[in-house]
């Protein structure tokens, strides 16, 4: 646990400016059972900051890549609104 006077609390606003918000929410939510104390390491952060770069990196390829020829109907065809059922998900116009 954190403490103030210990002085173990980790500031979630330097976390954020050093490995980016999306990599603290990400560490914050996986392998954690509700309910319990998380314990949080910089270094599941570190990694963590690493997977969404790769994430990233990921959709920009397929984006710079696979879609860069697609209209803006065939885009807007891929796009999700919630949930997908498997039938949606198969009927997807996938390019």
């Amino acid at each position: 646990k954190m403490s103030k006077t210990k002085g173990n609390v980790v500031d979630p606003l330097d976390t954020v400016d050093e490995y980016g918000a999306d990599s603290l929410r990400y560490s914050l939510v996986t392998g954690v059972t509700p309910g319990q104390d998380i314990p949080l390491n910089m270094e599941k952060i570190a990694a963590n900051k690493a997977f969404a770069n790769k994430l990233w990196n990921c959709c920009k390829f397929v984006k710079d890549n696979a879609l860069k020829d697609a209209g803006d109907d065939e885009l807007a065809s891929l796009g999700v609104n919630g949930p997908l059922e498997k039938e949606e998900f198969d009927a997807l116009a996938l390019p």
